[in-house]
């Protein structure tokens, strides 16, 4: 497992081993400053974003794969469909599906009335969840790019989202600290509302079994959530089956 760094000059991303803290020697380099990057869910390629252009590359080689795609906009996020062959890019209120090779848009444009601030795609690869100062976030279907259910609503500007591993929950929060899980086939909340910082919460991570949300706020405070078996029902049912207990702070 890799993860990027931003080097210092601003213009180079980098690759280091998780595991062992060790850089891989590999140097991604665009003309002007980086400020998104992404892996695909394989890690195989990487994505570097300056303010409105992007190269994807090959991990392997640290060499460029197709052409540069030329938004024309303030570049907000980035997520890779699992083909790899696709790019999401979030710009303003737009998301817009790229073709890698080509460069040029598929399909129509996914809206929000806001800015977006995230975007995520789950672990099946069927669904692209997007996050938006509208107060709202969204699930697409990641082949056709048309809405898949109807707004998930919150009580402020939704700052981030995630995925369980399973693909049956999401979790997004508000930049007023305020956390929910929803259920991915029903479109509804799960639980109840918690506040995990008063500025907001900066990142979500379900655990690998989805028993625990981990959130880290603006504050600087970390979070573990338990999530208790509530109610198992068969999975073709709408009704909660999990409920959020009281956080616990580490």
């Amino acid at each position: 497992m890799e993860k990027v760094v931003l080097h210092a000059n601003g213009r180079e991303a980098r690759t280091w081993h998780w595991a062992t803290g060790k850089a891989t020697g590999r140097v991604f380099r665009m003309r002007n400053r980086i400020f998104e990057a992404a892996f695909s869910p394989n890690g195989q390629r990487l994505a570097t974003a300056t303010i409105s252009d992007i190269l994807v590359w090959d991990t392997a080689t640290a060499k460029p794969i197709g052409q540069l795609i030329q938004i024309g906009n303030k570049v907000d996020a980035l997520a890779f469909n699992h083909d790899n062959e696709h790019l999401f890019v979030a710009s303003g209120q737009q998301i817009q599906k790229w073709s890698i090779r080509t460069a040029t848009p598929v399909g129509p444009a996914m809206l929000h009335r806001y800015a977006i601030n995230t975007l995520r795609i789950s672990p099946d690869g069927e669904n692209l969840l997007s996050t938006s100062g509208d107060r709202t976030a969204r699930l697409w279907d990641s082949t056709t790019c048309r809405p898949w259910g109807s707004p998930i609503k919150h009580s402020a500007n939704v700052e981030a989202g995630e995925f369980s591993a399973d693909g049956r929950l999401i979790a997004v929060s508000g930049e007023n600290g305020a956390v929910r899980i929803w259920d991915v086939d029903s479109n509804l909340p799960v639980g109840v509302e918690y506040l995990a910082g008063e500025r907001g919460v900066l990142l979500l991570r379900f655990s690998p079994g989805g028993r625990e949300l981990l959130t880290v706020s603006h504050d600087g405070r970390v979070h573990k959530w338990p999530i208790a078996p509530a109610d198992i029902r068969d999975a073709s049912t709408t009704s909660a089956v999990i409920e959020i207990t009281t956080g616990q702070t580490l």
